[in-house]
């Protein structure tokens, strides 16, 4: 009679299977990101600046369930983060969409705090593309699937979280391209207008209530970069 195969924990000789060791593994990961990601959080409430903070506390929260070995955390945060890879390359796209290549090269050259968030966001998706693959190995699927019920319904894949969020991005940038664009560009020719040739402008943030317009216009060449606060009315826009 043909024995079965021994399981990947018995085959282990100290008892702990892969997806254990995966778990332990990425929950250590989350856990030092986390603290990193807190111990940035509190300097810029000393130092006085913004920080996009995205993992703090609840990525701890779920490195240390990762390390008990909780597999329903590892398809939460899988899922997760097969989202906000998404999101974030889509954030990036839109940032090349939105503005000029020489305007953002300028920024990481003059502006600190941009080139600190643009590194942010790379960053991030670097470390939510390392839980997905990481997450996503067959011993971790596997054991998912044996292990709670329903992962395989389809709203609940990690796959179907990729779709919803490239969905969300693509409804933004048409939002941006039909809606907004006309109104970017009447408030960049304001910013002309008024302050001559002698930048170059992209808006930068914009607002609409009602009739009225809010629009920051970023003026910028090789040497500063100078923000405008824009308003006017819109008459007769329909």
């Amino acid at each position: 009679m043909q024995n079965n195969p021994p399981s990947t924990k018995e085959a282990n000789s100290n008892g702990i299977s892969e997806h254990e060791r995966i778990l332990t593994r990425v929950g250590c990961g989350l856990i030092v990101v986390g603290c990193i990601d807190i111990l940035f959080l509190a300097l810029s409430f000393i130092k006085n600046f913004s920080y996009p903070s995205k993992f703090n506390i609840t990525f701890i929260i779920c490195g240390l369930l990762l390390c008990k070995g909780k597999l329903i955390i590892a398809h939460l945060v899988t899922w997760v983060s097969a989202f906000v890879t998404v999101g974030i390359v889509g954030r990036l796209v839109m940032a090349l969409y939105d503005y000029p290549l020489d305007y953002l090269v300028n920024c990481l050259i003059l502006n600190e705090i941009q080139s600190f968030f643009l590194l942010n966001d790379i960053l991030s998706a670097v470390v939510f593309v390392w839980l997905y693959k990481t997450l996503s190995h067959d011993d971790i699927t596997n054991a998912i699937k044996k292990n709670v019920i329903g992962v395989d319904k389809f709203w609940k894949k990690p796959r179907t979280a990729m779709i919803f969020s490239f969905c969300f991005f693509v409804s933004f940038l048409l939002y941006d391209i039909v809606s907004v664009d006309k109104y970017k560009k009447w408030a960049e020719i304001e910013a002309i207008v008024r302050y001559g040739d002698k930048y170059k402008y992209v808006t930068t943030s914009i607002n609409k209530v009602n009739n009225q317009i809010n629009a920051i216009v970023t003026a910028y060449n090789t040497n500063e970069i100078v923000e405008i606060p824009i308003s006017y009315k819109i008459i007769n826009y329909e």
